[in-house]
C-alpha cells in the first residue's frame, strides 16, 4: 500500500510535566474537535519556557526546541513566558479544515500510522489521514502543520483524478529545497521513488502556508 507521510521530530529534551492522556485511536470530526483543541492547548502550555532557579540562586530557562524552529534568545524567552501564544490562526484553520474534510468524507483518525516512524500519513486507497497520537504532545502548531502537509497530499490525489487516486504533482514552485532534503534523509523516506520524492517536496514546501491548502482543496477537490 502506498501512503504519503509527514515526519515530525520533537526535541528529546522535552520537559515532561502533566502530560495529557493520549488517545490511541479516535476519529476526528467537527463534533469532537474542541476536545482535541483543548488537549493541544494543554500541550502548548507544557512547551512554554520554564524559569529555573538552582540552590545557588542561578537563574536559567528550559524549553523545548521544536525541530525547524530557531533558537530563542533571552529576550524572546521572557516575552514568551509573559505572553503565551494563543495560536488563534492555527485553531481556526484546524476547525475549518476538519469540517472541510468531513464534508468530503475524508476520514481523519488519531491512530498509529502504517508507515513506521511517521507522525501522519495520507492513505489514498482508504481515503484516510492518520495522525500518530504522539504528535499531540508537540502542540497546536506542529499538529496543524502536519495536517496541512497531509491535505496537500490529498490535493495531489485530487489532481490525479479523485480522493482515492494516486497522488499527482500539482506543479508548485519548490521552496527551501536544501532544508527539505535534510528532512527527507530520515529513514522513513528511504524507499521513496524519485516521483514520490517530488510529491514530498511539494508538501513540505507549502505545509507552513495555511492559505494555500483550503483554496487549492476547493479548486481541485470539490
Amino acid at each position: 500500500m502506498l501512503t504519503f507521510s509527514y515526519f515530525f521530530k520533537p526535541n528529546k529534551r522535552q520537559v515532561k510535566r502533566n502530560e495529557p492522556n493520549i488517545i490511541e485511536r479516535k476519529k476526528i470530526n467537527s463534533k469532537n474537535i474542541d476536545s482535541l483543541i483543548k488537549i493541544l492547548r494543554d500541550s502548548d502550555k507544557r512547551l512554554l519556557p520554564v524559569k529555573v532557579i538552582d540552590s545557588k540562586g542561578t537563574v536559567s530557562y528550559k524549553y523545548t526546541l521544536i525541530e525547524g524552529e530557531k533558537k530563542l534568545n533571552l529576550k524572546e524567552i521572557k516575552y514568551l513566558i509573559k505572553n503565551p501564544p494563543k495560536n488563534e490562526i492555527e485553531i481556526e484553520f484546524l476547525k475549518r479544515t476538519i469540517n472541510m474534510l468531513n464534508n468530503s468524507r475524508v476520514n481523519v483518525f488519531l491512530e498509529k500510522p502504517k508507515i513506521i516512524g511517521a507522525s501522519a500519513e495520507w492513505d489514498y486507497k482508504e481515503k484516510t489521514i492518520r495522525f500518530n497520537p504522539k504528535i499531540i504532545k508537540s502542540g497546536t502548531k506542529a499538529f496543524v502543520k502536519s495536517l496541512n502537509h497531509e491535505i496537500i497530499h490529498v490535493i495531489q490525489s485530487c489532481i490525479g483524478g479523485g480522493f482515492k487516486k494516486k497522488p499527482t504533482l500539482i506543479g508548485l514552485k519548490i521552496n527551501d529545497k536544501n532544508k527539505i532534503d535534510k528532512i527527507l534523509e530520515n529513514p522513513i523516506y528511504k524507499n521513496l521513488s524519485y516521483y514520490q520524492y517530488k510529491l514530498e517536496l511539494e508538501a513540505y514546501s507549502y505545509q507552513h502556508d495555511l492559505t494555500f491548502s483550503p483554496k487549492s482543496f476547493t479548486k481541485y477537490c470539490l
